[in-house]
């Protein structure tokens, strides 16, 4: 493979897979573009026209950090060139390696979810104080092995030497050059469903919250509504925490939320602070989508995304 290309994208969720479509299809079609990412999401651009590098550096945890040590040793990575290396720098530590390694010309932000937006609202370091840790030991381990770990910085000084958004939610941004990407335009012939649709997050895996308080939420949406509800587990979410509990309701695991709804809408879309509400607000409207406010969960943040929520035009649906 040779090492030098026009773009290089870091891709490391599924809504930077879509973004990154985009971007190959409409304005990257002529450039030489490398797509660096984890090997569970080759399938996803293998038949596309770039360049792919399976990432053998993962930061996103303590056992993932020594093990992506071991992958440094014993692992040939390669000098990459750009013009521009686009990522999402405000969220997570892979992408703030990529900058260390990676010798390129300009910077671009790609969106990473409310993750992004908080940051840029909030001017946030790290998104958790295990992953403020982690950054700490692997600089450390940086700093007395030098000649084979690059240093990597946190998302505030990345930023600042950002030049390009290819952002899913602005169109203009006062501190970039943005590049509104239209993955989720307005759907105005669209059919809305009897379905109640929640999307859930890994609080209870994270311990920020007692899987019985969460049960308790669930039980609260069902008896309120006293109907069926479609709940769309997140990836990180263990089955074991709400399968038994939750059998009542229809757990909807082999599709991600935006392609399940991408011509139709729920009759009620409910999270307590999934980026899937704004997107799919910007399909639909605001109308019918609400975050559930859950006062017993363990984030000194959790109102910053509430009121970042609010902002974004998404408003709190009483469960009591």
């Amino acid at each position: 493979m040779n090492d030098r290309f026009d773009v290089i994208i870091y891709v490391e969720s599924n809504l930077q897979i879509k973004i990154t479509k985009y971007l190959l299809h409409n304005l990257f079609r002529s450039k030489k573009v490398l797509v660096i990412l984890p090997e569970s999401f080759y399938f996803s651009f293998q038949n596309l026209n770039c360049y792919i590098f399976i990432s053998p550096i993962d930061l996103h945890g303590y056992k993932k950090l020594f093990l992506s040590l071991y992958n440094m040793r014993t692992q040939h990575i390669p000098e990459f060139e750009c013009e521009i290396f686009i990522a999402s720098f405000l969220t997570g530590l892979n992408s703030c390696f990529w900058e260390r390694k990676i010798k390129y010309q300009k910077l671009g932000l790609i969106d990473d979810g409310l993750g992004t937006l908080f940051n840029l609202k909030y001017q946030r370091e790290f998104e958790s104080p295990r992953i403020e840790s982690v950054f700490k030991i692997y600089n450390f381990l940086a700093m007395i092995n030098t000649s084979k770990l690059p240093r990597i910085f946190c998302a505030n000084h990345i930023k600042k030497s950002i030049t390009y958004y290819y952002s899913v939610y602005y169109e203009e941004h006062e501190l970039f050059k943005t590049v509104h990407i239209p993955i989720f335009k307005t759907e105005k012939n669209f059919i809305i469903t009897d379905e109640i649709a929640f999307i859930g997050q890994p609080f209870v895996e994270q311990k920020q919250i007692s899987s019985r308080d969460y049960i308790n939420m669930m039980e609260k949406i069902r008896d309120k509504f006293g109907e069926k509800i479609s709940y769309f587990p997140h990836p990180k979410e263990n089955r074991v925490n709400y399968e038994e509990p939750m059998k009542f309701f229809n757990i909807i695991a082999d599709l991600r939320v935006e392609d399940y709804f991408i011509d139709r809408r729920p009759k009620l879309l409910l999270s307590i602070s999934s980026s899937v509400l704004i997107n799919l607000k910007l399909r639909f409207g605001a109308e019918s989508i609400y975050y559930v406010k859950l006062d017993t969960i363990k984030n000194k943040d959790i109102y910053k995304y509430y009121d970042l929520l609010e902002s974004m035009g998404i408003q709190p649906l009483n469960i009591d």
